[in-house]
């Protein structure tokens, strides 16, 4: 369960962090199906349905930048999105309604891990309310040397511009305040509960050891998406803890439509896109 104190720093900043909460033994069951998963892939030669490759790298390379939906297809990650201790602290931050939301997992390999610049999540899928979070679990130990996730406290109150002459860019394409921003590094196990409209952004991996960090997220069951067809936010309403809930709550926020550059584009590729195109 959270303290008061973590419950207090998610509502006032945005982002909470429970050091080990994760064991060593369940860390090891998701790296080995890891292992499983990207076993013969490379560059010339994987499933683009399960996997994204880094780019620029030789037909026989074996650097992967992403892994898709794994809480939703492989059973260790399955276990990890319906960990009751997990539940417990989410059902703290919002509610007793939990529908989880969608997942992936960043691999950050050594020396080449790609950056990932400032956004928010509410930017990519809208809701009808705030009661979203993400959870990001270190599989690996993490510093600022191997591309740790960085916060900026206390910005999770308003949207910020994702767009450029209307078309969604996967950043924030306004002056952020960069100069208050925090790296949270942690050990293997750590999670990080983060505010769906807290910025945060990861440098690359200039080290010679992993960062391979499971993303997932749930939603309130009252936060419903807003559809916005094939462009929009990938919902697979699973409801994990409590019941659904056919009350819609509404919050005033001003939000902006992401009006996507191409269907089908990876948060990195809306942003490499973004980057080459100025």
């Amino acid at each position: 369960m959270l303290s008061s104190e973590q419950i207090n720093q998610y509502h006032q900043d945005g982002f909470t962090v429970q050091n080990g909460m994760i064991s060593k033994n369940i860390i090891s069951e998701l790296l080995d199906e890891i292992d499983r998963i990207i076993a013969g892939s490379n560059a010339s030669d994987f499933d683009p349905a399960i996997l994204e490759m880094e780019p620029n790298q030789e037909p026989t390379g074996e650097l992967i930048r992403r892994i898709y939906d794994p809480c939703t297809k492989y059973k260790p990650f399955i276990n990890l999105s319906e960990n009751n201790s997990v539940l417990d602290c989410v059902e703290q931050l919002i509610g007793p309604n939990l529908v989880f939301n969608q997942s992936k997992i960043n691999m950050k390999m050594p020396q080449i891990g790609s950056q990932v610049e400032w956004h928010q999540d509410m930017a990519y899928g809208l809701l009808t309310n705030k009661n979203c979070l993400a959870l990001l679990l270190y599989l690996d130990d993490s510093n600022k040397d191997n591309g740790c996730l960085q916060v900026i406290p206390k910005q999770h109150h308003s949207l910020l511009d994702h767009s450029q002459n209307g078309v969604f860019q996967g950043k924030v394409t306004e002056n952020v305040q960069r100069y208050k921003s925090i790296e949270i590094e942690g050990e293997a196990g750590t999670v990080i509960f983060l505010h769906c409209m807290t910025p945060h952004s990861s440098l690359p991996n200039t080290s010679d050891r992993p960062r391979r960090t499971v993303i997932w997220g749930y939603r309130a069951a009252n936060a419903y998406p807003i559809d916005m067809g094939d462009e929009g936010l990938v919902d697979v309403d699973r409801i994990v803890r409590g019941e659904k809930s056919n009350n819609v709550i509404f919050d005033n926020m001003d939000l902006q439509v992401p009006l996507y550059p191409k269907k089908d584009m990876s948060l990195y590729q809306i942003q490499e896109k973004s980057t080459h195109d100025k």
